[in-house]
């Protein structure tokens, strides 16, 4: 296994929703995805066990930060105002969002994604970022070592997981 962990670039983040490739990212956070709900629930019985609920829902909300004069921004409010004026109210547009990082820590796919909140707008002296706000049914999220396709690190990688797997079934 290798001595340094793997190089991170903002640059390399990618995020799309549907035909949506996004561009123009703040200067901090590019994105933020999060379950609407913790993963399980406990209870403490009264002689002091412990029995752990594992939680169904994984719906979770996706915030991406952009700035003011960014071309995304530009599609995300044509897409708004489409839907704002469609006599329709119920007729929201839905697909589903892609984010990756090639350095290895993240890939997410939020299913059926839609916008749930517009950006609160400032204008000031300097450029001002938009925060866009998406709501999913179901967010899978998953660590992709970079190298996974490397025959001992895949070895290695397995091995802890299978490890752990063990070891929780104790």
């Amino acid at each position: 296994m290798a001595d340094s962990l793997p190089v991170y670039s903002a640059r390399e983040v990618a995020c799309a929703w549907g035909l949506v490739n996004m561009e123009g990212f703040s200067n901090d956070n590019i994105v933020t995805f999060a379950y609407n709900t913790d993963l399980t629930t406990e209870t403490i019985g009264a002689d002091g066990s412990l029995a752990t609920s594992v939680t169904p829902d994984r719906s979770g909300t996706i915030k991406v930060e952009l700035m003011q004069t960014s071309l995304t921004t530009r599609q995300l409010a044509g897409i708004l105002a489409y839907q704002n004026n469609q006599a329709d109210t119920a007729a929201i547009i839905k697909a589903d969002f892609a984010v990756s990082d090639p350095s290895g820590s993240v890939l997410c796919i939020a299913r059926n994604a839609y916008l749930k909140t517009a950006p609160e707008i400032m204008l000031g002296v300097e450029q001002e970022t938009h925060e866009w706000t998406f709501y999913s049914e179901k967010i899978d999220f998953l660590s992709i070592p970079r190298g996974l396709d490397d025959a001992t690190f895949a070895i290695e990688v397995a091995a802890i997981v299978a490890g752990m797997v063990a070891q929780s079934s104790l």
